[in-house]
């Protein structure tokens, strides 16, 4: 049988093997890259699947705690540190003569004393929070309920409150009066504790609106830039005493609405399949075009593989051609010299003796037809045969072989049909047909919906043993029949054409045959047959 070049041994990396030795190495470097290439590939899968998972907790957790997540609080209270300035004033800005003094020793606190001087005389409690330039203020818009708590000693029925709006559409910085007027004013029941206000029952102080002449757009309630908040006196506060503690001031909101909560959470799922794609299509084409190298350098090892084997057997059968026939060319060569002087010379009796040269360089001739002959049968191997028991034989290339078939989920089934019949066959070689059709079994049967194997024998004439390895996969196309145990000749994509050779090559030289023929069903039964041999028969012969 041809020689191939392994990467292993002595021959792989002797002086003589450097070229052997560089290709092993270009494969090993070649089946590192490939491993190297998975595990990153791995590792890149597992992290994107924790980014995901990662993702789906986090888009679980803001469902379930929205509330929590989106609702915002302001809090003014006397207990906190103010980040405002606050102050106590009366109608003495626009001339009235009420008076307003503030609690020095509690904040937010505050008395005054209501004179009927101007039409309607008013005292409060401002907190401002830009205090300087009355220009920046805090964005309530997303406010949805005031939680008002204080304590109100007076004659006064009601209560307002004001928040003051910058927008420099109608207001001038550091002049909080031209700021918006955003009021409402509430009936103030004895005994209450708590009020709770909501912003849309705010409206537009009419004076304002009348004053400074601004359009019907911009004449509803806005708190987009609050500057400050006032609680005042109401519009019939009646004169006398009149003592206010504000205990709290809350302010509920949420920071978005459920809307846009939802559609942000969208737009993350969004950002995150985009980028998924975007990433999976560009090391989709990494993977493709890396796959296609390796694969392309698998062709090349391979045809390099056969070639080197090819030429390894060639160069072998060479040096023995060589080595054989220079003695018998040599005499044949010496004999036609001979008959030539002997007919140039003609002489008595020469004839005679060039004619025995001539059939002496015949039968020489036919000697080297001979050796040429023998070279070729060594060529495919000597056999060493020995009695052995057949069903040993397959069970223990079964232990190996059906390992395969479940892990691969295939049905398998071994019929042995005497278990004391023995055969006169090297054991490992047999070993090797089995093994070589069981394989090839398997990779038939890939994408079949029913997958049995069954290995059967039986006795023929002969004495012959007959071996069957019968599976139910798509079948040998009609088209490939005649080569299918040619050597190099193969129907796979990525086989060498020489496991059915080898395995003929085997059984020949055993003095049996081999064939293979459809299965009734669907499916093909390959068939070899071996000679029988007593229990303790032990041969050991060379057979073509």
């Amino acid at each position: 049988m041809p020689m191939v070049p392994t990467c292993s041994g002595p021959a792989a990396w002797s002086g003589g093997g450097r070229r052997n030795r560089d290709r092993c190495m270009q494969s090993s470097s070649t089946g590192r890259s490939l491993s190297t290439s998975g595990k990153a590939g791995l590792l890149r899968s597992l992290r994107f699947e924790a980014v995901i998972v990662c993702l789906l907790v986090l888009t679980l957790l803001a469902v379930v705690f929205e509330d929590a997540i989106l609702r915002q609080e302001i809090r003014f209270s006397p207990a906190i540190k103010p980040d405002y300035v606050g102050y106590a004033y009366s109608d003495e800005q626009i001339g009235g003569t009420s008076s307003v003094t503030a609690d020095a020793r509690e904040p937010m606190a505050w008395r005054c004393a209501l004179r009927r001087t101007v039409e309607i005389p008013y005292c409060g409690y401002e907190l401002l929070f830009d205090a300087e330039n009355h220009q920046r203020g805090i964005d309530l818009s997303n406010v949805t309920s005031m939680k008002l708590k204080f304590d109100y000693k007076g004659p006064s029925r009601t209560v307002r409150v004001f928040f003051k709006n910058y927008d420099p559409r109608y207001s001038l910085p550091k002049r909080s009066e031209t700021a918006k007027y955003n009021q409402i004013e509430f009936d103030y029941p004895r005994g209450t504790e708590e009020v709770t206000l909501a912003p849309d029952n705010f409206s537009v102080a009419e004076w304002w609106v009348t004053q400074h002449h601004v359009p019907p757009e911009l004449s509803r309630p806005q708190f987009d830039n609050v500057i400050s908040l006032s609680i005042h006196t109401g519009t019939v506060p009646g004169v006398g005493e009149h003592a206010f503690r504000i205990r709290e001031i809350v302010l509920e909101g949420r920071r978005l609405g459920a809307a846009q909560w939802y559609l942000g959470i969208i737009a993350v799922w969004l950002v995150l399949i985009g980028g998924f794609l975007f990433y999976r299509i560009a090391h989709l084409k990494e993977e493709i075009a890396a796959r296609e190298e390796a694969a392309e350098r698998e062709k090349t090892i391979q045809d390099q593989l056969i070639y080197v084997s090819r030429v390894n057997a060639m160069g072998e059968m060479g040096s023995a051609l060589a080595h054989e026939l220079n003695q018998p060319l040599a005499a044949v060569s010496n004999y036609m010299s001979i008959a030539k002087r002997l007919l140039i010379r003609q002489r008595e009796g020469d004839a005679a003796q060039a004619l025995d040269a001539i059939g002496a360089a015949q039968e020489t001739a036919l000697r080297a037809g001979e050796i040429i002959r023998r070279l070729r049968e060594m060529v495919r191997g000597s056999v060493t045969r020995q009695g052995e028991r057949l069903a040993e034989i397959i069970d223990k290339i079964g232990s190996i072989a059906f390992l395969e078939a479940d892990l691969q989920g295939i049905r398998h089934r071994v019929i042995v049909h005497d278990p004391d019949a023995h055969v006169l066959v090297d054991r490992i070689q047999v070993q090797q047909v089995l093994l070589n059709l069981i394989r090839n079994a398997f990779e038939a049967m890939q994408g079949s919906a029913v997958r049995s194997l069954v290995v059967e024998t039986r006795a023929v004439d002969g004495p012959m043993i007959e071996i069957a390895v019968s599976d139910t996969g798509s079948g040998i196309p009609s088209d490939a029949q005649d080569m299918l145990f040619t050597a190099f000749r193969t129907t796979k994509k990525d086989g060498m054409g020489i496991g059915l050779s080898i395995c003929r090559t085997i059984v020949e030289a055993h003095g049996g045959r081999i064939w293979a023929e459809p299965r009734a069903g669907g499916g093909t039964v390959f068939r070899f047959t071996i000679p029988e041999a007593a229990e303790t028969e032990d041969v050991s012969a060379k057979a073509a």
